[in-house]
């Protein structure tokens, strides 16, 4: 029997020629491959070497593992996703330890502090200034010494009325508070306390209202479109006043 008889009949063929036990390519040519478009140009190592078993594994554990932290990040966003839609929405929740139930902190600071708190927003929205801006950007809307000093006594006024019915509103709303601690609520003291409560609301408002009526006569029409622009409103010149 030939060489190349012996060869056939061992099964591997001039593939062995080509490749040793341990998965190298040893001389010879390369095993001829249909499936390689490219020929000898390109050889595929023997996958059934203990060798090539172990480089294929190392190739593919990267990216073995990176699927599979794929995976779990998927199912956990699906997870997070799922208890959030399960929650239930309650909007009071966390407001129980208030000291006025009706009012957050913050608004109690607001009150107090006589801010605006959007009280006069008719007004700001409306090319009507309020004070407390307008002093704030005095350098750049020009304003006159006497613009200023009036400015500042219409701002002080404000200020001092707000801060006063605004601590008296809070009184009420504690006193509202209270009354429904107690569950003595009746529809008589809830209704007097609510009507009180609702008529310095409308007190608050009007005083920031009028300051910034009082803000606006004391500005030249330039100066308010002027204003308009620094807040980043819509500018109308005006005229008339």
């Amino acid at each position: 029997m030939t060489s190349g008889t012996a060869a056939a009949s061992d099964g591997r063929g001039a593939e062995s020629a080509a490749w040793g036990d341990d998965g190298d390519m040893l001389g010879g040519a390369a095993p001829a491959d249909v499936s390689n478009p490219f020929g000898p140009f390109l050889v595929k190592p023997r996958e059934d070497c203990p060798k090539a078993k172990l480089r294929i594994a190392q190739e593919r554990q990267p990216f073995e593992e990176n699927s599979m932290k794929s995976k779990l990040a998927i199912i956990l966003a699906a997870l997070v996703l799922n208890a959030c839609a399960a929650a239930p929405h309650h909007p009071y929740h966390g407001q129980h330890g208030r000291e006025i139930k009706s009012l957050s902190a913050e608004e109690v600071r607001g009150y107090l502090a006589g801010s605006g708190m959007g009280f006069a927003r008719t007004g700001e929205l409306n090319h009507y200034p309020g004070p407390r801006h307008v002093l704030d950007a005095a350098p750049t809307l020009g304003l006159s010494p006497a613009q200023l000093l009036a400015s500042q006594a219409a701002f002080d006024r404000m200020d001092t009325i707000a801060k006063s019915i605004g601590a008296e509103l809070i009184q009420r709303e504690r006193e509202l508070d209270r009354l429904f601690a107690s569950g003595t609520a009746s529809p008589e003291d809830t209704r007097k306390l609510v009507m009180e409560v609702a008529r310095l609301q409308g007190e608050i408002r009007l005083t920031h209202l009028n300051a910034h009526i009082e803000q606006r006569a004391l500005l030249t029409p330039g100066q308010i479109d002027r204003y308009d622009s620094l807040r980043g409103y819509p500018t109308a010149l005006v005229d008339g006043h």
